[in-house]
């Protein structure tokens, strides 16, 4: 007789497999064998064997590691084109189980590496993993930006946390021809492109959504001692952290919605298409989540679209695509121009994008649309098509 657990957890390879999430045959069979609850504590079964980002740690109210959601796992496991034997690095190990999932699909436990910041991460995770049967998987407590476990070639590496730019480290690990996969900021929004490296550059192949926390260069213990100069209220969903002073932006906010319209061609099912578009050219793009109820801000949960604190001015776009004006015009004129742009190029999604990663030194020639964006290791090229 079944489990409730395994009952559950056939449940929910069904409904991936009909939302057409998981596609190939490895990939079911690796949902299908190993058993989330075994990486996830003190959580009910219904909710570990649902399509939900499960939070398993925090400090204060901000979540600083969790289990991906399983439908955004799927996608990227889908992406990554892994075969059985394939050489295989994640970064950002969380609780173990994602690493499993790619043991199941190499076959071969001692083809997965996998690291992560914190060491407590690490020791539950191997604590977790050996009680699952996967003993021979390698978990190391490194920095991924910094250091990876082996300096051998990875045919594939999944990055399972968000960067703001590619360290050098990951290109030079992956072989010619190998995919990486790994979500990425461009202003206020995430994207995860899966690459393909051709002579040191990556280029993209397949892009689907992303919301994944960011990369830290801190352990758990080391942020514990600042948790004061976190955020309270409001998760600030940008790669440009320093422009959005937690208490201006509601002090902004709270002063009222000064207008209310509906922004032409942007459905729900279209918002956040264009919010990656609008990211593309704005710096000032920025996502807004309520982590405490905040009287007078004039939405719920979740807003998105372009705040400038110095011209005390914001346009912000909620869940029911109702565009919300604050302060002076100048966001919401910005606004206007972009849904305009947007439009005439008929609105494009993600999957109209192509990301092209270049080392910093690299002689680019761009073409008249090209959108630059330069860090400090790498230079991403998006083309849209």
């Amino acid at each position: 007789m079944k489990s409730k657990a395994e009952i559950l957890r056939e449940k929910l390879v069904k409904q991936l497999i009909k939302e057409k999430v998981i596609k190939s045959q490895k990939i079911k069979k690796a949902f299908q064998k190993v058993p989330r609850h075994l990486f996830i504590d003190n959580v009910k079964l219904e909710e570990i064997y649902g399509d939900f980002s499960i939070i398993t740690k925090k400090i204060g109210v901000y979540p600083i590691s969790s289990s991906t959601q399983p439908s955004l796992m799927a996608q990227m496991l889908e992406n990554l084109k892994l075969q059985k034997g394939m050489k295989v690095l994640e970064i950002g190990t969380g609780t173990g189980y994602n690493a499993a999932i790619l043991a199941e699909i190499v076959q071969d436990q001692k083809k997965v590496f996998t690291v992560d910041i914190d060491p407590d991460t690490v020791k539950k995770a191997r604590l977790n993993l050996d009680r699952a049967g996967y003993k021979e998987i390698s978990v190391k407590c490194l920095n991924g930006a910094k250091k990876l476990p082996t300096n051998s070639l990875y045919d594939r590496i999944i990055v399972t946390c968000s960067v703001k730019d590619f360290p050098k480290l990951w290109i030079e690990h992956l072989k010619e021809e190998g995919v990486i996969v790994a979500p990425i900021w461009i202003n206020g929004a995430q994207i995860t492109p899966a690459f393909k490296k051709k002579r040191n550059v990556l280029i993209s192949f397949s892009i689907t959504p992303a919301g994944f926390m960011e990369m830290r260069s801190k352990t758990y213990q080391e942020l514990r001692r600042s948790w004061r100069k976190l955020p309270k209220k409001l998760i600030i969903c940008t790669e440009h952290t320093k422009l959005f002073n937690e208490n201006k932006v509601i002090s902004l906010l709270q002063k009222g919605c000064k207008k209310r319209i509906l922004l032409k061609g942007v459905a729900p099912s279209k918002r956040y298409d264009f919010f990656v578009f609008l990211s593309l050219y704005e710096k000032k793009s920025i996502e807004l989540f309520l982590e405490k109820n905040i009287k007078g801000l004039g939405f719920k949960e979740n807003a998105l679209g372009i705040i400038d604190l110095k011209r005390k001015s914001a346009c912000l776009i909620s869940k029911d695509c109702t565009l919300l004006i604050y302060g002076t015009p100048y966001a919401y004129e910005k606004m206007l121009l972009f849904a305009h742009r947007w439009n005439s190029l008929k609105r494009p999604g993600i999957k109209r994008l192509q990301v092209f990663v270049y080392p910093r030194d690299f002689n680019l020639n761009l073409m008249k649309d090209d959108i630059l964006l330069k860090n400090k290791a790498t230079q991403l090229v998006v083309k849209i098509l």
